[in-house]
């Protein structure tokens, strides 16, 4: 049984790779696979991915800036199962034409890290997709790859940012408090305080930042806009 799982990736810019995975394999093998569930890094947000088309090798395409093994269960016509693993590579194809730093600058998007308590995930996640949406890269502590200590997989995360945004609506957490401090640490140019309700005070090494202010969390995500304009204005980290 020669099934096995391939791959390729392509740098899109920032460290950050689109890749794919498929299933390879004899035509007559193949011809036998009914479907395949990848079972990815648990910090994706749909971690467990069943992909039941034939035609082009079972592919599973998606981007990410880290390595990782992915786990594969092929799943036979005739009700038995295989199991695969591969440790994704994230390098270009040998001599794949380099990309120039122009290039690169062109295929840039903006890359936002989002930060919120845990009373705020919900609206956290929409104003995520919203953004998403407006085609910005979200990244947050759910990002962070195993086995590397959070604390320095946030800075390693915070280091990839051109903005990060604080969703506030009680005091903030000790944990945001750090990420305050890593977001300042690697001079992230653009610190965008989101504030819900009234009453609510910045935390002091926020206090010099530009904060855009909403009456509720249903209006979170219609300060898409103006998160997008603090970002490619001018820098606001003093």
């Amino acid at each position: 049984m020669t099934l096995r799982i391939a791959q390729e990736s392509h740098l899109r810019g920032k460290d950050w790779w689109d890749w794919s995975v498929w299933i390879d394999g004899t035509t007559r093998e193949m011809a036998d696979v009914d479907h395949v569930t990848y079972t990815l890094h648990p910090t994706f947000p749909d971690p467990v991915r069943r992909v039941t088309t034939r035609r082009n090798k079972f592919r599973l395409d998606s981007s990410g800036w880290g390595e990782f093994e992915i786990f594969a269960e092929i799943a036979r016509k005739n009700g038995s199962t295989l199991k695969r693993k591969h440790w994704l590579q994230l390098e270009s194809p040998i001599g794949a034409p380099a990309k120039s730093k122009g290039a690169a600058a062109e295929e840039h998007r903006l890359v936002a890290y989002l930060s919120s308590g845990s009373a705020d995930a919900a609206v956290a996640r929409r104003l995520a997709n919203a953004l998403t949406a407006e085609g910005v890269q979200v990244l947050s502590a759910e990002d962070a790859v195993a086995g590397v200590p959070l604390d320095k997989a946030v800075d390693q995360l915070m280091s990839k940012a051109d903005v990060a945004v604080f969703l506030l609506s009680t005091r903030p957490s000790l944990w945001m408090y750090s990420e305050i401090e890593h977001a300042l640490a690697r001079s992230v140019r653009h610190i965008v305080p989101v504030v819900i309700g009234t009453g609510i005070e910045l935390p002091p090494r926020l206090e010099s930042m530009q904060a855009i202010q909403v009456g509720s969390a249903q209006e979170v995500p219609s300060v898409v806009g103006q998160i997008l304009e603090a970002a490619l204005g001018k820098s606001n980290v003093g």
